[in-house]
């Protein structure tokens, strides 16, 4: 049970260290979708940021934009329910005459980056079941579950307040 604590543990730091610590340059894509207006197209997305969290500047997709390569990724929209790219938002629908040119950026759905936050929701989920499984005091087990359910939560809570600049 430590072993998996330190695996999480590991795997947490470097997840949180990609996420908030790399920097996302500028970037262009051209649109390759025959039902697209802008089919053709190049935009370029202004990010010059580290640590945001929004669609088209946050790591995950830069990660795989970088590694995969933005022409082996899924080519059609995949903000077509997001609120900045559709007016029937959460539902799918046609985009804004104004909506940003990343609602056209093509994207990987199972990208590298977000494949290591499921194995450590995995491995959480994992833990909470040895919790279950070894320690036979319910009382016990309760105060397990809620000092690690709460410090995950207030890690959150700080991530999510001060954007990863701590």
């Amino acid at each position: 049970m430590k072993r998996i604590r330190v695996v999480a543990a590991c795997i947490l730091t470097i997840y949180l260290a990609l996420l908030y610590g790399i920097y996302v340059p500028d970037w262009s894509f051209t649109v390759h979708n025959p039902d697209s207006i802008y089919n053709g197209t190049t935009f370029t997305v202004k990010c010059g940021v580290r640590g945001k969290l929004d669609p088209p500047c946050n790591a995950v997709g830069y990660i795989d934009r970088e590694v995969l390569g933005i022409n082996h990724m899924y080519k059609h929209p995949a903000w077509k329910r997001s609120q900045a790219c559709t007016e029937k938002s959460p539902f799918e629908g046609p985009f804004r005459k104004n909506a940003p040119s990343w609602c056209y950026a093509p994207f990987e759905p199972e990208g590298i980056l977000s494949s290591i936050s499921a194995i450590l929701s995995t491995i959480i989920g994992l833990h909470f079941g040895h919790v279950l499984i070894h320690m036979q005091d319910h009382l016990s087990r309760l105060k397990h579950w809620i000092l690690l359910g709460l410090s995950l939560l207030a890690s959150g809570l700080i991530l999510h307040f001060t954007h990863g600049e701590l």
